[in-house]
């Protein structure tokens, strides 16, 4: 996939100098993301509903090294370590109906056609398998290795209409949200176009804009958030009617 210039141009600093080393490892790059209590208990209950079957198996796609647990297959389109399978989500290698559950979270953003993804997703979960997704809505560009597109709490049910949906709503709040676009906000506004800087400067604000995300604990009961959320989560069943 090839990188564009506005990819290259938000591209991690390199490691050649023993300063960039020395920061990267002493200096913390939090992600502000504070998770719903909603959007946590619905992941607890997908795993435990997936893991629960006999020999089941559940592919978490787009995976990077994230451990899911022993029954989790790890499939992503570069060799991290802990990915058991190098593919394309679009093209997924994977026998019709051979997998209990489906785990895609900040990855549809990150394809071309998200639409055919969720098509594969839908043709390799058995009938009775689930999928449990997050994408984001307000985010800034975070090219991985490229950054397509973002959806609202009804884009994304509608990206998933093939599918019986159980439960969709906020996954990270709007004060994340806030803390993200604010600390992207003052790196621009103080890096005078330098990408050293500018990559400098947002790592040290998100640390100081951190306490923001925790804010977000107070707004997961009103229904208003959705306006504003960093991301949404659904979870989607494939029943025999859709099969």
């Amino acid at each position: 996939m090839r990188q564009s210039d506005e990819s290259l141009l938000f591209a991690p600093l390199p490691d050649r100098s023993r300063l960039m080393r020395w920061l990267k490892c002493k200096v913390p790059n939090p992600r502000l993301s504070f998770h719903s209590r909603q959007s946590r208990h619905q992941f607890a209950m997908f795993v435990e509903r997936m893991t629960g079957r006999p020999g089941a198996t559940i592919l978490n796609l787009g995976s990077k090294s994230i451990n899911l647990g022993p029954n989790v297959l790890n499939l992503d389109i570069c060799a991290y370590p802990g990915v058991h399978v190098v593919g394309d989500g679009h093209h997924l290698p994977f026998r019709d109906e051979s997998v209990d559950g489906v785990v895609i979270t900040s990855v549809l953003e990150h394809v071309a056609v998200p639409s055919v993804v969720v098509r594969e997703v839908a043709r390799v979960l058995r009938v009775g398998g689930e999928v449990y997704a997050e994408v984001p809505f307000m985010q800034p560009f975070h090219p991985d290795p490229v950054d397509y597109q973002r959806y609202t709490v009804t884009g994304i049910e509608r990206l998933f209409e093939d599918f019986e949906i159980i439960q969709r709503g906020v996954c990270v709040g709007p004060h994340s949200a806030l803390a993200w676009i604010l600390s992207e906000y003052v790196a621009i506004m103080l890096c005078l176009g330098s990408h050293w800087a500018y990559k400098l400067l947002v790592r040290l604000f998100r640390i100081l804009f951190t306490p923001l995300i925790l804010l977000d604990f107070l707004l997961e009961r009103n229904p208003y958030s959705l306006a504003l959320a960093s991301s949404y989560f659904l979870v989607g069943l494939k029943s025999a009617l859709l099969a």
